[in-house]
């Protein structure tokens, strides 16, 4: 609570700014101003930690106290002690920032730990060891582990199966790696022969028929796994040339047609060739003659011999073709519908029946067995049903005939257009 305080207590309060003279507590003191002269006593209480203040009433009213206990002063006025510490004084200015501190000294590097004790070498494994159990087979035993193996027998009798067979009751050596049957086979050096044939001999020395054969007592490479005659041909990559009357030549650059031995101006992979009146097969490196017929509006590019690409699972021992090298410039190879449908090269396709019913109008009879030959089949690309398609058999130029789609022809593809 707010009160006014008289102006005879006041007195002693502003000493800084009117007492002249100021002395110990109790004593007197004189003030004067300029318009009244007093004097006063006064005394001031001084209360001790944990007393309380006296009662403020009439017979104390106006004296003054201090407590020890808050360390502040007090006057007694209408019978209640009043505070008498001053207003809040105002903040303190904010001290500067300290400096900062300096970095502290890396600390040394400690010492280097010492290097552990090698480990000590372990103990040497058990040996293994193997007993015979009589009855065909081993024990191996490699300390805690057991292994048993059965050795292979052949009437009680032990081989080894990487160098030996068993037939029967005996034991045979393998020939060039291979088992056979002994009952019709038999091993000459690293080759079978059929029993009772003789071993083949070249100028008495031995060799093997499934990779050589003999010629005026020199050996030759099979071609392809045939035998041709090398006064007058020649074999390169299994495939056979002719010598043309020359002899040896490059075939990458010449060829030999009808005898003669001519330039080529374009290579099949390694074979020379026309292109004016031939054309390369890629899938198997073959040349085949083309022909151009032509007649009343017609002009078709055939092809001037036989198809005979081997194709996936060709069984040469099941076709009437047994070879096509055997047969070049006869038949080529006897196909099935399903296979002659899409057999030709890629930029020629099966003719139909319609094709052949165009070359027959356009082109004799002599022109025709020319290019096809006189008595071949040649399948169409149409069929009649499920069952049978059409074929051309030159003999009868006729008429197109049908055949079970199962059957075998020759094939001749027709350039696209």
């Amino acid at each position: 609570m707010s009160k006014n305080l008289p102006s005879l207590l006041l007195a002693p309060l502003l000493g800084a700014a009117t007492i002249t003279t100021l002395s110990a507590c109790g004593d007197e003191v004189t003030e004067v101003n300029e318009t009244t002269q007093v004097t006063q006593v006064t005394g001031m209480l001084i209360v001790k930690k944990g007393e309380a203040l006296p009662e403020c009433g009439a017979e104390n009213e106006g004296s003054m106290a201090y407590s020890m206990d808050s360390a502040a002063a007090y006057y007694c006025i209408d019978e209640e002690w009043t505070s008498l510490q001053g207003k809040d004084g105002k903040d303190g200015k904010d001290g500067e920032d300290g400096k900062d501190g300096k970095d502290g000294k890396d600390g040394e590097d400690g010492t280097d730990g010492t290097d552990g004790e090698d480990g000590k070498d372990g103990s040497d494994a058990t040996g293994c060891k193997m007993t015979d159990n009589d009855n065909g087979s081993v024990t191996i035993i490699c300390g805690a582990d057991s292994s048993v193996f059965y050795k292979p027998l052949c009437a009680g009798k032990v081989y080894n199966p990487d160098s030996s067979f068993c037939f029967v009751t005996t034991i045979y050596r393998k020939c060039d790696g291979k088992i056979y049957n002994p009952d019709s086979l038999y091993c000459a050096g690293n080759f079978l022969l059929p029993l009772g044939e003789p071993i083949p001999r070249c100028k008495n020395s031995p060799y093997n028929p499934d990779s050589l054969f003999c010629h005026k007592d020199s050996l030759y490479k099979l071609c392809d796994g045939w035998i041709y005659d090398p006064d007058k041909k020649f074999c390169v990559n299994d495939r056979e040339f002719d010598q043309c009357g020359v002899g040896i030549y490059d075939q990458s650059l010449q060829f030999c047609e009808n005898g003669e031995l001519k330039n080529g101006n374009a290579i099949c992979e390694f074979i020379a060739y026309d292109s004016t009146d031939a054309f390369c097969d890629t899938r198997d490196t073959t040349v085949y003659k083309y022909v151009v017929l032509e007649g009343s509006d017609y002009s078709e590019t055939w092809m001037a011999e036989d198809l005979h690409y081997e194709t996936s699972g060709y069984d040469p021992d099941a076709n009437l073709d047994i070879s096509w090298q055997n047969n070049y410039g006869g038949h080529g190879i006897f196909y099935t519908w399903t296979t002659a449908i899409s057999v030709c090269p890629e930029g020629w396709h099966l003719p139909s029946k319609e094709e052949y019913e165009s070359l027959i109008e356009a082109a004799d009879k002599a022109t025709i067995e020319k290019a096809l030959g006189s008595t071949m089949t040649f399948w169409t690309s149409t069929e009649e049903d499920d069952e049978l398609a059409y074929i051309l058999y030159t003999t009868y130029l006729s008429n197109l005939f049908c055949d079970e789609k199962s059957s075998v022809n020759l094939v001749r593809c027709v350039k696209d257009k």
